[in-house]
């Protein structure tokens, strides 16, 4: 099994019995400890490990150093290690119950089940109140039978309400009072490498995250649905025993409701239980029925005091909107206990009719109330963008022209429907009150980008598109709080759009994804929101992107890998990545594990090698003459062996014993992968020249902070050039050019070229950010290629893109035994080429997983958003007790 991602033991989470000892240890030994463990909350498990061991090292008999160097070692996935580590603690002190968790925890995670049974079972024998071995046994079926007793409860008398709406910001109630309260948040997705969104981490996992997030300086959570008890009764124990308390912003999940009616009965049943169960289960009085591997969940801490507000539901799709508004005319007022709508649309009504049961159900059961919003974001905003012209409009402008543009059919118009909470109202009844919630990214909707940039957009950062349609959405709500409730951007490799302010959605490194998040989070606080809560704690594998969803293939199976072209699965504070297997900080370091792996071609001239992880296919040349050659190339043959291209790019050199799909060519400090066009997942192609009377408004000016390979230009992609491999000598590559935004045309026919970029240049630098690099005393390349530019659409099951009946797809895929990998180098007009002529092509395999490993690690996001935060605190964050 995975070792998971942030596991400790909790006395961690404070000095307590077994972490300090006075006796025998020397004085050395303690502080060692402590710092072991600060080292640990943060996640930073290699420097805790370090000190742990210095600490042993120290002091042998401390136990407690021992056994925080087995939770350390863990997390490094030297799981038999970490055992005999565990062992040794138990050989010093028989009942130490955190040595016992640790020694249940490696047995659970060794997918020894039985054995953690047994383990977990002692440690109820001595401590029958611990939750975590309760947790782990509830999982197995060990412990079911009848929930314990909960107290009586006695609804209030008079209303209680802990925070509340007060203008256009929030304010909680501390010991004097009210007082205003900016929330500063984080997003709980929760899913782990390999997991789906459904499946959960384990209460020490929750415990770990709730404190890393609050030495984060956040003073909020957000959960988009309910959780397992576990998480509830960790920020419980966070709560009561911090100063400073993290809140809490929770959600009611809804799926899309069938035919688009909102009003369905099932539908509406479920959605509306659903809510009750989030009220009740925040003051820790809901039993649901089990779940898979969760067992009973029995809920019984009442976390309600800190819970800031609540938002429910999703984003909601713009056709789904105009589909119940056109079958529900002249539904447009109503009012209930507590919330109503004045003058609106029937999806209005709805979210109005929702908050007000949201809010009366807890009335009714606990005389309690608290703000409540529904889920919202700009392609259903209330605002008019000059620039954005529905797909109708578009069509018509350009047929009218003699041209049309490739408009993808699922594409859906982004400013012809809107969810406006300034049409609600709270009744006197409802002290808490309603507010906007919003979520905002700055590279999404092309309005965000293509409408004029006023004078006033210009905060202390510079320009801003993004402050410009903050300050516009806070002048509509001038009567309510607005809560951007996501925002942020991702650390990929690939894009899948461009901003102008260099905002992309994808693309940066993690320090320049650092730098981007604090801007944005100054210019929400700037712009008069009332909060911003940043996506997301951890990259969740599981997520995919639009631009790559049609080829991740086969479904459902990408939660098992990392997809660096997918900026969806890399926006969180923590790293989510795979288990180091090559060790060694630089390349010079990392040669020696090098070593250990088997080479593909040994000549020579040259040594190539080849690994794979979870993320990568990583590559290794060393060459052995004493100057490095002028150019490297490597190809590969996905598929069939005779199709695809025989000659290397321009048909230089020898010719090739297989057909290629993909060549990277590596020359001087500029790498990239080509593609043979029957292997090219797109095609571009020029749009139909017949533009002239349009007014175009030059990509150049727009976009100041282009990335590498980036174009522009009257281009659309090409739904007619079939995507098949053939056989052919041609060696006409073409680069992976992919268009993120497509021609579009304003209401004003204001022309808007297409943008995109080649997502075949691989950045030069040491990893994460980089992809490959160079070693010149040791004449060594090493290449990290992220999977699927090669069209492996799943590593895991060695699953290569098939082809599809045009460019656009459908695509298909297949499993494959082996890739085949062939190289050559080029110094002048000599070149060596692996195999050598009438040589034998290696055939590359590695083996197919089910169970990704992996490790988790801080980006340099943690520390940039602990400052920021800091910066923005209120004193209300001393609230809530």
């Amino acid at each position: 099994m995975a070792v998971g991602p942030l596991s400790w033991p909790l006395f961690a989470l404070g000095v307590s019995t077994g972490l300090l000892q006075d006796s025998p240890c020397p004085a050395a030994a303690n502080p060692l400890v402590e710092s072991a463990w600060n080292a640990y909350r943060i996640a930073e498990f290699d420097s805790a490990r370090v000190r742990f061991e210095a600490a042993t090292e120290s002091c042998p008999s401390h136990t407690g150093a021992r056994i925080g160097l087995g939770y350390a070692t863990m997390q490094t996935d030297r799981l038999d290690r970490a055992r005999s580590l565990f062992r040794e603690a138990l050989a010093l002190e028989p009942d130490n119950v955190d040595a016992l968790l640790g020694s249940g925890l490696v047995a659970w995670r060794s997918d020894s089940i039985s054995r953690a049974e047994t383990i977990f079972q002692q440690v109820l024998e001595l401590q029958p109140e611990n939750t975590t071995a309760r947790e782990f046994l509830g999982r197995t079926g060990r412990i079911l039978g009848t929930p314990p007793p909960r107290p009586r409860y006695d609804r209030p008398d008079s209303t209680i309400y802990f925070s509340r709406t007060h203008g256009t910001h929030f304010d909680v109630r501390t010991d004097t009072g009210w007082s205003p309260f900016y929330l500063n948040g984080v997003n709980l997705g929760t899913a782990l490498p390999g997991k789906f969104a459904t499946e959960f981490p384990d209460s020490i996992t929750y415990a770990t995250w709730i404190e890393q997030i609050g030495a984060m300086r956040a003073n909020v959570i957000r959960v988009y649905t309910i959780h397992p008890p576990r998480f509830y009764q960790a920020l419980w124990e966070y709560n009561t025993t911090h100063a400073e308390p993290l809140w809490l912003v929770h959600g009611a999940w809804a799926t899309v409701p069938p035919n688009d009616d909102y009003d369905n009965t099932t539908w509406k049943r479920e959605f509306f239980d659903e809510v009750h169960d989030v009220v009740d289960l925040i003051h820790g009085r809901a039993d649901l029925p089990p779940k898979a591997d969760e067992g009973f969940r029995h809920y019984t801490s009442d976390i309600s005091r800190w819970v800031v507000a609540f938002v429910f539901g999703r984003e909601w799709e713009p056709h789904t909107v105009a589909n119940f508004n056109r079958e529900n005319p002249g539904r447009d007022d109503w009012s209930g206990d507590f919330v109503g709508v004045s003058d609106g649309t029937a999806l209005e009504v709805w979210m109005a009719q929702a908050s007000d049961e949201m809010v009366s159900y807890e009335m009714r059961g606990y005389n309690t109330q608290r703000p409540v919003a529904f889920t919202n974001w700009p392609t259903l905003d209330p605002l008019t963008h000059k620039s954005e012209a529905t797909n109708a409009q578009e069509v018509a402008i350009l047929t009218g022209m003699g041209t049309t543009a490739y408009l993808n059919p699922e594409a859906s118009n982004q400013d012809d429907q809107a969810l406006d909470a300034s049409r609600m109202f709270s009744t006197n009844q409802f002290q808490a009150g309603h507010f906007a919630s919003y979520h905002a990214y700055p590279y999404h909707p092309d309005f965000m980008i293509l409408d004029p940039l006023p004078d006033n957009a210009i905060t202390a950062d510079g320009p801003s598109h993004y402050y410009a349609y903050l300050r516009k959405l806070a002048e509509h709500h001038d009567d309510v709080p607005v809560l951007i409730a996501e925002y942020g951007v991702p650390a990929s490799v690939g894009i899948a759009h461009l901003q102008p302010q260099g905002q992309h959605h994808g693309g940066h490194t993690e320090q320049r994804q650092a730098e981007i998040n604090v801007r944005l989070t100054r210019d929400i606080a700037a712009s008069g929101m009332a909060g911003g809560i940043l996506f997301s704690w951890i990259d969740e594998w599981f997520k995919k992107t639009w631009l790559l969803a049609p080829m991740t293939l086969p479904e459902m199976r990408n939660r098992l890998w990392l997809n660096r072209l997918d900026p969806e699965q890399h926006y969180g504070v923590i790293a989510m990545e795979p288990m180091a297997r090559l060790h060694g900080g630089s390349l010079n370091d990392r040669l020696r594990s090098w070593q250990r792996v088997e080479p593909l071609y040994d000549t020579n001239a040259a040594t190539l090698r080849a690994f794979p992880d979870e993320a990568y296919l990583r590559l290794l040349i060393e060459q052995k003459s004493p100057t490095m050659a002028d150019e490297l190339f490597i190809g590969f043959d996905m598929l069939d062996r005779t199709a695809g291209d025989h000659r290397w790019p321009d048909a230089i050199g020898p010719r090739v014993p297989v057909g290629l799909e993909f060549v990277l060519r590596i020359s001087g400090n500029r790498a990239e992968i080509v593609a043979d066009s029957g292997a090219n997942p797109w095609s571009i192609v020029p749009i139909h020249p017949n533009l002239g009377q349009l007014r175009v408004r030059t990509e150049l000016d727009l976009l100041d902070d282009l990335p590498d390979g980036a174009f522009s230009g009257r281009w659309q992609a090409n739904a007619n050039v079939p995507f098949l491999t053939a056989a052919n000598e041609d060696g006409a590559y073409t680069p992976l050019r992919v268009i993120v935004r497509r021609h579009r045309v304003s209401p004003d026919t204001t022309e808007h070229p297409a943008v995109g970029y080649n997502r075949g240049l691989l950045p030069k630098g040491a990893a994460p950010n980089g992809m490959w690099e160079i070693s010149e005393e040791r004449n060594a390349i090493e290449i990290r290629i992220p999977w699927m530019l090669l069209n492996v659409t799943d590593p895991s099951s060695r699953h290569v893109l098939k082809g599809a009946d045009h460019a656009l797809g459908p695509y298909r895929s297949e499993p494959v035994p082996d890739i085949r990998i062939v190289a050559a180098m080029r110094s002048g007009a000599l070149w060596s080429t692996f195999p050598r002529d009438g040589g034998t092509v290696s055939a590359f395999t590695w083996d197919r997983w089910e169970r990704p490993q992996w490790r988790a690690r801080p980006k340099p996001l943690y520390r940039a958003m602990q400052r920021v935060f800091g910066d923005l605190l209120t004193p209300a964050t001393s609230s809530g007790h």
